[in-house]
């Protein structure tokens, strides 16, 4: 599957290398043109439930080589892969050894809904005009014209693809010859978006090192990498001491886990015994929406070592 999907990518690298090669062959018009950010690739996997891809090509048409073809779960693997907003939907199947793939994206500016898209180009350049994209095996279009009609599609508000049923006809770099097709998915259902909660102790260490050593807990409602991180202030007499910490705590759903850090000063200035004032914090990235997940911010006055009233 890795090496599928890196033949993928660089099929699509390939293709926007012939678009800058088109670019500069332009002269001056083309140079004077405005640049272009990379356009977004869905990059959010999502798995499926229940899916079905059937496809048929004329003769000439290089992708399918006029050959027919018919997938279904549970019999091939599905999945779905999007983008972080509801503008794009690409279903992989797996044969065998190889992976299909075809790609829909609404204009720059637009939510993928129900409804014909004429005048397709290719996905994911497709800009200001609806974008296709249908290859595999190996083989793939460096332009593409076409058409997609969107039958029903169903996404929640964080942007899950709850189900896609679309066909498509393509025409590879200007050829008459088409590939046709029809594809269905139903994913499962949408995970929770990420929550997070964090305590913060209101007693810690000092080292040996002079650094501020930290703990509290973490839980969160999914597995994730949380970034747990810490500003120490301490006042020694007319001096004031500040410095910082961040650990990677590995959250499991459902489970209070331990979190503990060391906040070293800034300046090779040393914390000691007595009283700090601390801010703490938690986030995480939400694979699940490409989103970033903050727990609310702890501001505890930690008793570092030894203090007085």
């Amino acid at each position: 599957m890795a090496r599928t999907m890196l033949r993928h990518a660089l099929s699509r690298a390939v293709a926007a290398a012939a678009l800058l090669v088109g670019l500069a062959a332009g002269g001056a018009a083309a140079a004077a043109a405005p640049a272009r950010d990379m356009p977004e690739l869905p990059g959010i996997q999502q798995p499926v439930s229940e899916g079905s891809f059937t496809f048929v090509g004329d003769p000439t048409d290089p992708i399918t080589q006029g050959r027919s073809k018919s997938f279904a779960t549970p019999g091939q693997t599905f999945l779905i892969y999007r983008g972080t907003g509801r503008t794009m939907a690409e279903i992989r199947v797996r044969d065998g050894d190889t992976w299909w793939y075809a790609a829909f994206g609404a204009p720059a500016g637009r939510e993928l809904t129900a409804g014909t898209y004429s005048g397709a180009t290719l996905f994911p350049f497709h800009d200001t005009t609806p974008g296709l994209d249908f290859s595999g095996d190996g083989r793939y279009c460096n332009a593409v014209t076409g058409s997609f009609t969107v039958h029903s599609v169903h996404w929640t508000a964080e942007g899950w693809l709850d189900s896609l049923d679309a066909g498509f006809e393509q025409h590879c770099e200007g050829r008459a010859a088409a590939a046709r097709g029809h594809v269905r998915v139903q994913a499962p259902p949408a995970p929770p978006v990420l929550a997070l909660t964090l305590s913060a102790a209101r007693v810690g260490l000092v080292t040996p090192q002079g650094e501020a050593l930290l703990h509290g807990t973490l839980r969160c409602n999914k597995t994730a990498a949380v970034n747990v991180y810490a500003y120490v202030t301490q006042q020694q007499g007319a001096k004031q001491v500040t410095g910082w910490m961040r650990e990677v705590v590995d959250c499991t759903a459902g489970a209070s886990v331990a979190w503990q850090g060391r906040a070293s000063a800034y300046d090779f200035a040393r914390y000691t015994d007595g009283w700090a004032d601390t801010s703490v914090g938690a986030s995480a990235l939400d694979r699940d929406y490409e989103k970033t997940a903050q727990a609310p911010a702890k501001s505890p006055r930690v008793c570092l070592g030894r203090c007085g009233s």
